[in-house]
């Protein structure tokens, strides 16, 4: 009986330590990974539009994700090159350049070009 508690305080106190130090960035990873393997798949799938709406959908929650605003300005550009008509072509080309200035925001090594 005092061996059971004991083993549930450990337990307990377990758990509280690693959501008190840094479970809680685990489970993030966990989750933003997913939502990267996602969008990779659509991407690869050339599912441009749905690509688009899915970026629209995490960027309304959160609008400075730079993984969803990158998706989200490649997939406009390659949006906008299927257009036939020139406006909508426009349309796509303007929100591609929009959100891709705003990932430059975001200051991180991996966004910035390499020199060959």
């Amino acid at each position: 009986m005092i061996a059971g508690s004991i083993l549930a305080s450990v337990v307990f106190l377990s758990v509280l330590a690693f959501v008190l130090f840094g479970g809680h960035r685990f489970f993030y990873n966990v989750v933003r990974a997913a939502g990267r393997a996602e969008l990779a798949e659509l991407w690869s799938e050339e599912r441009y539009q749905d690509l688009i709406a899915e970026t629209e959908t995490r960027l309304a929650e959160n609008p400075m994700d730079r993984t969803a605003l990158i998706y989200s300005g490649f997939g406009q550009f390659y949006a906008g090159l299927e257009q036939v008509d020139e406006e909508h072509r426009r349309v796509y080309m303007q929100g591609a350049i929009r959100e891709l200035r705003k990932a430059l925001l975001h200051d991180s090594d991996e966004l910035r070009g390499e020199l060959y």
